[in-house]
């Protein structure tokens, strides 16, 4: 009936922007060129994601974050990154660096963090290699996890995780399980 197929179209299209709000981020695929999040309207208040996972795709290149928005900045292959790139995340507030591949933020990139979070993240060796500059002086707090540049500033403002807990783990048992709940890896 009539009144069915409305229900069921009505309950379908929660369903997808139910779905497909999760992420609640907008995600752009730099293509060689200079990259920058949209400054649209319809976009404002999400997070922008700029994605540079190709070998040399960004390398060299101005990256710029949305004012006033949360950006994530995915190098996530061979110098994908590199060389002189720059990160313009001057007036977005939390900002995140994802340096994943080999050589991806190597050969003094510069980056100037936004007015919230900033963090770094050199996941392999050589990713942040000859390191260039991280501005952090408009940032309310700043970390760098994985293989860090000893050129970095130290961490600052981030808060402690409240301790101890208000209830602790259990001891562990005496008396070992024969049967496992998981196969071993």
């Amino acid at each position: 009936s009539t009144s069915d197929m409305a229900t069921l179209i009505i309950v379908w299209a929660l369903f997808a922007i139910t779905f497909f709000s999760i992420g609640d981020a907008q995600i752009v695929e730099c293509n060689g060129s200079n990259c920058q999040c949209p400054t649209s309207s319809i976009y404002a208040g999400t997070t922008c994601v700029l994605q540079c996972n190709s070998v040399d795709i960004c390398k060299g290149k101005t990256l710029t974050c949305r004012p006033g928005d949360d950006c994530e900045i995915q190098c996530g292959d061979y110098a994908s990154c590199s060389s002189n790139a720059v990160i313009n995340a001057q007036s977005a507030s939390n900002v995140n660096i994802i340096c994943s591949g080999i050589d991806s933020c190597k050969d003094s990139i510069d980056i100037t963090c936004g007015t919230g979070h900033c963090g770094l993240r050199c996941d392999e060796k050589t990713s942040c290699d000859d390191w260039g500059s991280i501005h952090v002086s408009k940032a309310e707090s700043f970390q760098c996890i994985g293989h860090c540049p000893s050129s970095l500033p130290a961490k600052f403002g981030i808060p402690p995780t409240v301790s101890p807990t208000s209830t602790p783990s259990l001891p562990p048992t005496l008396a070992p399980t024969y049967v496992p709940t998981l196969p071993p890896s």
